[in-house]
């Protein structure tokens, strides 16, 4: 920042810095004629005068119209013009309306107003004046995603208070894709165009697994949850769902800071954890993330209960989560957390990457944290059956394994910031002659989320298949003919 001004050095200086979200893409085409309206957005009866809020209109799933405030200085005061895209085959249709709120990253998809006439749509009309504008007011209900774009369980929790708490209600659109919702203790499955079980209702205070046979689109819409007034119970010495009933995402130190967290507390996600050392958190968990379900195992000897901190200005770009790269139990209903190092002559090695295989399925991946040099491994469990783990370690002059070091166990816990499960591979054979030269079937890469964004099939033999790619992606996992795979880290 470049600051100009008087000459006193000592002259005290009030710099804002303005937060903002991730700008929903609502981009409505051009279409024949349209409907004007010049109005006003009132938010707990403040008009909004914020340059970068958003109102859109809607035609079911169509955005048709948006509009941001501007000033107009010969009124002092902000208006929307807002133009309505249609024709005369969408004349008399429904229109509906959302709310960006710039400030929190906030979309409100319940919007009334003080003129019913805007909900319809009609060419060629002007709706409200400069004099006499139209108002629209955001209900205090938000929209949950809960989408899933691939088959495989997904942990997920709850921030929203839907009207309809029960399962066939929330996931109304995505009806005979999922096969399983369960909590820690009641389970209901979807069977001969029903839901049957003894799980009715989702709340807030702890989290789901679902199961789905194929990708699904779902939002829910609600009164957000007050994590100040979701009171959180964690059972001493064992593993406890939790839900996280906050709107914005946060770091993990500061969303537990009520939970007086004991050194050997975890807490993980489906594809990352951390444990609590030193007065501190460690780990690839660094962010808590609105709609993602997690397990806490408390060391504490005691039932305690707390609540969720919110950042401070509830804003989701308050605290921007670290990506964590895993292409692992993305899909996996259970998994383990191993924290190791790796030596070689008594010393530890920097830059090397795990990767953890069952059989010939991957089921996970660590670089080593930049804080401790440790590995943060999620292991996820597998669809093939075997629960032996192969440890592959990559160096910058070899490869190493070690077989079956020992079985996968869900939930369990392998090593600790303070005694790592040590790779020693002087006690292992480096095979990096044996990936020189094979042939490829083809070469899958990962984003940031562990997410495949392409697969290519390939029958060139290459001797370094680093060079395979070029592309922008977190992992590349390179599966050869014979069956094998093997994963590279981030690719720049």
């Amino acid at each position: 920042i470049y600051l100009t001004g008087s000459q006193n050095i000592d002259a005290p200086l009030n710099i804002t810095l303005k937060v903002k979200g991730d700008e929903p893409d609502w981009n409505p085409m051009p279409d024949e004629e349209t409907m004007n309206i010049v109005a006003q957005i009132n938010v707990d009866g403040i008009v909004c005068s914020d340059p970068d809020d958003m109102l859109a209109a809607f035609r079911g799933q169509e955005c048709v119209g948006v509009a941001k405030p501007t000033y107009s200085s010969r009124y002092d005061a902000y208006f929307l013009m807002l133009n309505i895209y249609g024709n005369s085959e969408t004349e008399d249709a429904a229109l509906t309306y959302k709310f960006y709120d710039a400030s929190t990253g906030i979309i409100y998809p319940s919007v009334t107003s003080s003129n019913d006439k805007v909900f319809t749509y009609k060419s060629n009309v002007l709706i409200g004046s400069v004099q006499d504008w139209v108002v629209f007011n955001p209900e205090n209900k938000i929209e949950q995603n809960l989408s899933l774009d691939r088959t495989g369980w997904k942990w997920f929790s709850m921030y929203v208070t839907p009207t309809d708490q029960t399962i066939e209600s929330i996931f109304t659109d995505a009806t005979g894709k999922i096969e399983v919702v369960k909590s820690s203790s009641e389970t209901t499955m979807y069977k001969d165009d029903k839901w049957a079980g003894s799980l009715s209702e989702l709340g807030l205070t702890t989290m789901y697994k679902l199961r789905a046979s194929e990708a699904y689109e779902e939002t829910s819409i609600g009164v957000p949850a007050d994590p100040s007034k979701v009171d959180i119970t964690i059972e001493p010495e064992t593993w406890t769902w939790i839900g996280y009933p906050v709107s914005a995402t946060n770091s993990v130190t500061a969303a537990f800071a009520d939970a007086d967290p004991q050194d050997g507390d975890i807490v993980k996600s489906q594809n990352a954890f951390a444990t609590y050392d030193g007065g501190d958190w460690a780990g690839s968990l660094t962010s808590m993330t609105p709609g993602e379900g997690y397990k806490y195992y408390s060391a504490a000897s005691s039932q305690k209960t707390f609540n969720f901190q919110a950042p401070a200005d509830n804003g989701r770009k308050r605290f921007a989560a670290r990506p964590q790269a895993n292409i692992l139990c993305l899909t996996s209903e259970d998994n383990m957390s191993v924290i190791a190092d790796v030596m070689l002559n008594g010393e530890p090695i920097e830059g090397s990457t795990i990767s953890v295989y069952a059989g010939d399925e991957l089921c996970g991946y660590s670089a080593p944290d930049s804080e401790t040099g440790l590995h943060f491994i999620t292991v996820g469990s597998t669809d093939n059956g075997s629960r032996k783990l192969r440890f592959v370690v990559e160096t910058e002059d070899d490869t190493y394994v070690f077989d079956a070091l020992f079985d996968f166990r869900a939930d369990a816990v392998v090593g600790s910031v303070k005694n790592p499960f040590m790779l020693n591979l002087d006690m292992a054979t480096g095979i990096g002659s044996q990936y020189a030269v094979k042939a490829i079937d083809r070469i899958e890469y990962y984003d940031l989320t562990g997410r495949l964004i392409s697969a290519e099939e390939t029958s060139v033999t290459v001797k370094n298949v680093k060079e395979v790619s070029g592309k922008q992606v977190a992992l590349k996992r390179v599966v050869y003919a014979d069956g094998t795979s093997r994963v590279f880290k981030t690719i720049e």
